[in-house]
C-alpha cells in the first residue's frame, strides 16, 4: 500500500503547479492530468469517458442546426453516419462513428412544447480506449464546440482503469485521499461498503463544477473491488458513466 501512496504524494504537488500555472481563461484541459495521477498510484488506466451538453435558443429543425452551427466540422464528424428518429420531444439527430479505439454519439433534439421558441438539446457522447493522446484531443474539440454554441453548456469527464492489488476498505480510502490531496480538492462525502468506496469532493484547480445541495463539487471517484482487483473511475464534475 505505501508504494502506491507515496508516488501520489510526490505527484500531488506537480499537478497542482500546472493547474495553476495556467494563464488562459479559456477551460483548461485536465484529461491527462486524471490520467497522470491515476497511472502514477499504480493504476492501469484503460479507457476514457467523455460527455457533453448545450442547451440552444436557436431556429431550425435538428439538422439544420447541425449544419448552421458547423457542429461536424467542430467535433470531426463531418462523415459520421446520421439519422432522424421521431420522438415525443420532437425529431432527434443521431449522430455516430464507430471505430476501433473510439466510438463517438451525438443526440441534436428539438424540444417542441417545451417553451415558445423550442430550445434544442445537444449531447455529445465519446469513449475512448487506452489512448491518453486521444482522449485529450477529443477533449479539446468537445470543449471549443461546447463553448462556441454559448454559454449554457457543461461537460463531463472520466477515467477508468484497475488496480491489481486487492485493497481492504481501510487501504481503498487512503489511496483515494491521496488522490484528492493531488489535486488539492476537498473531500466532502465518502460511501464505503465491503466491496465499493466513493469519495466526492471539490478541488479549486479543475474548471467544471457541479451544484449538489447548495454546495459545489467537482471530483468524484469510485472504487469497486472484484475478482480481478479493484476497478477504478475518476470523474469530474462526476461520474456519469456506468460502475
Amino acid at each position: 500500500m505505501k508504494k502506491t501512496v507515496i508516488p501520489l504524494l510526490f505527484l500531488s504537488a506537480v499537478l497542482v503547479l500546472l493547474f495553476l500555472g495556467k494563464t488562459s481563461a479559456i477551460e483548461p484541459l485536465v484529461i491527462d492530468k486524471m490520467s497522470m495521477l491515476m497511472t502514477a498510484g499504480g493504476v492501469q488506466v484503460e479507457g476514457y469517458y467523455l460527455e457533453g451538453w448545450a442547451l440552444l435558443r436557436e431556429s431550425g429543425e435538428p439538422a439544420e442546426v447541425w449544419e448552421k452551427k458547423k457542429i461536424g466540422e467542430k467535433l470531426g464528424l463531418v462523415d459520421a453516419s446520421k439519422r432522424s428518429i421521431p420522438t415525443g420531444w420532437g425529431d432527434r439527430l443521431q449522430v455516430e462513428r464507430i471505430d476501433r479505439d473510439c466510438q463517438a454519439r451525438v443526440m441534436v433534439q428539438k424540444m417542441k412544447g417545451i417553451s415558445e421558441d423550442n430550445p434544442t438539446y445537444i449531447s455529445i457522447k465519446y469513449a475512448v480506449a487506452g489512448s491518453t493522446q486521444e482522449s485529450l484531443s477529443q477533449e479539446k474539440k468537445i470543449r471549443e464546440s461546447l463553448a462556441s454554441l454559448g454559454k449554457n453548456h457543461g461537460i463531463y469527464l472520466a477515467v477508468k482503469g484497475k488496480i491489481a492489488a486487492d485493497l481492504d476498505e481501510e487501504a481503498q480510502l487512503a489511496w483515494g485521499k491521496a488522490v484528492f490531496r493531488g489535486f488539492g480538492a476537498r473531500i466532502t462525502d465518502t460511501l464505503r461498503t465491503d466491496k465499493y468506496t466513493s469519495i466526492t469532493g471539490y478541488s479549486p484547480v479543475l474548471p467544471d463544477v457541479a451544484v449538489v445541495g447548495g454546495g459545489k463539487i467537482n471530483l468524484n471517484l469510485s472504487m469497486v473491488r472484484k475478482e480481478q482487483g479493484i476497478h477504478v473511475l475518476l470523474g469530474t464534475p462526476l461520474i456519469t458513466c456506468e460502475y
